[in-house]
């Protein structure tokens, strides 16, 4: 089972937050499509286990608005292009699971997907 969630990161040139789509663990066949990116501390009194997260990406994608200088944080697959990501899970073979996102969600609202 593959968790979609949605994640806030700073893309640091830009200094723009981005909603974009994050999954913890990575199959096989998704890694063309996942970029793992630092995930910045934001403040000195945060600690965190693990500074690194698994982005969904597509070189590939379609156009959206704005333009950012980093190529990789423009891959970045954001929450308003979930459809997208949903539509390279299932390319790759993967079903989505409707009922086990439904509990997912009640615990965290940040689930957006959930893959078997």
């Amino acid at each position: 089972m593959y968790v979609l969630r949605k994640s806030i990161y700073l893309d640091k040139p830009t200094q723009n937050y981005l909603t974009v789509l994050a999954v913890d663990d990575v199959p096989e066949a998704m890694t063309s499509h996942v970029r793992k990116i630092q995930f910045p501390v934001n403040s000195p009194f945060e600690s965190r286990q693990c500074s690194c997260m698994n982005v969904m990406a597509d070189a590939n994608k379609p156009c959206r608005n704005g333009v950012y200088p980093s190529r990789t944080a423009q891959d970045y697959l954001q929450v308003n292009e979930l459809g997208h990501a949903i539509k390279l899970w299932i390319q790759k073979g993967f079903q989505v699971n409707k009922d086990i996102y439904k509990i997912l969600h009640e615990q965290d609202p940040n689930v957006v997907a959930v893959f078997h």
